[in-house]
């Protein structure tokens, strides 16, 4: 899934239930969490629109910026999990009935209401020890999947800056720019075969020489053919 999606294990009971708000609060330090709804997902065109996200005091708001609202291209496997998954919320809405609080949430608790983020965060790390890898948080999911487009899919910095929806393609670079490859000779040897003699008209090579060889007969029998066929021949001045 992409990045800043929401697990979908169900919930801890101590979760509150959240309050409907406008807006982020203004509080610093705050713990955001993309939240999107079923009317985010585009099964057709196989996308996903981040469009809100979830404060800590459980309230929805808009993105922080213009690039954190993005459209984010989704995988086969990501589109078969999201229908498996919509049909089992629609067996918990026909269970909860009445009760269910329908926030057209994708990832919610079984009663329709938000995920706590930390309880998210809590799920997280107890996944990560279980199975017995590297510990991360679980924001650092965002790096990684830098890391694997960078480095393992050769994604391109700008494709990866507006997936992971920041602000600028610069500050993507000054964040990852050593994992990309450093390609020093592979363009130092492209420039040299641009710069080999090229075939003229009638697609023969014709010679070039080294600076110290410019007064010798041989460059001298070269730069009479080059007078004799024109402007085509393109042969280097030595002199």
């Amino acid at each position: 899934m992409p990045s800043g999606t929401v697990c979908w294990e169900r919930t801890l009971p101590r979760e509150p239930c959240p309050s409907r708000g406008s807006g982020l609060p203004s509080s610093s330090g705050r713990r955001l969490t993309r939240q999107p709804s079923w009317l985010d997902v585009d099964f057709g065109r196989r996308q996903l629109t981040v469009v809100q996200q979830l404060a800590r005091r459980l309230e929805f708001g808009a993105p922080k910026t213009r690039a954190s609202r993005r459209t984010l291209d989704l995988s086969d496997e990501a589109i078969e999990a999201l229908r498996a998954h919509e049909v089992a919320q629609e067996g918990q809405r026909r269970e909860w009935a009445e009760a269910y609080m329908d926030h057209g949430l994708v990832f919610a608790r079984d009663n329709g209401t938000p995920h706590d983020p930390r309880v998210v965060t809590h799920r997280f790390a107890v996944q990560v020890k279980r199975a017995d890898v590297k510990r991360i948080r679980f924001h650092d999911l965002r790096h990684t999947s830098a890391v694997i487009g960078l480095r393992e899919l050769g994604e391109w910095p700008d494709e990866v800056s507006q997936r992971l929806g920041h602000t600028s393609v610069a500050f993507t670079l000054d964040t990852y720019s050593h994992l990309l490859p450093q390609r020093g000779r592979a363009v130092a040897e492209g420039f040299g075969r641009l710069l080999r003699p090229r075939r003229d008209v009638e697609g023969a090579t014709l010679p070039t020489l080294p600076p110290e060889d410019a007064s010798s007969p041989a460059s001298q029998a070269v730069k009479a053919g080059q007078r004799e066929l024109g402007d085509t021949a393109r042969l280097p001045d030595y002199q």
